[in-house]
């Protein structure tokens, strides 16, 4: 879970395609919940959202925004 979390953060610094960050943020939000830890859950919808954000998907990182 953190390393995926991690991994979410730093690729837009590592690579121009962000393509990847959605599916690192995805599995780390899958295994927050899991394990039940809010921290990292807040920290998966966050990458969640900058990953819908910079692709123009505005609705959809809305919805991440507020949940």
């Amino acid at each position: 879970m953190k390393l995926h979390a991690a991994r979410a953060v730093l690729l837009p610094y590592i690579r121009s395609d962000i393509s990847e960050i959605g599916v690192a943020s995805a599995k780390a939000l899958q295994l927050a919940e899991m394990l039940g830890d809010f921290e990292y859950q807040l920290r998966s919808l966050w990458s969640q959202w900058y990953f819908h954000s910079a692709n123009g998907r505005y609705r959809v990182a809305l919805a991440r925004a507020q949940r």
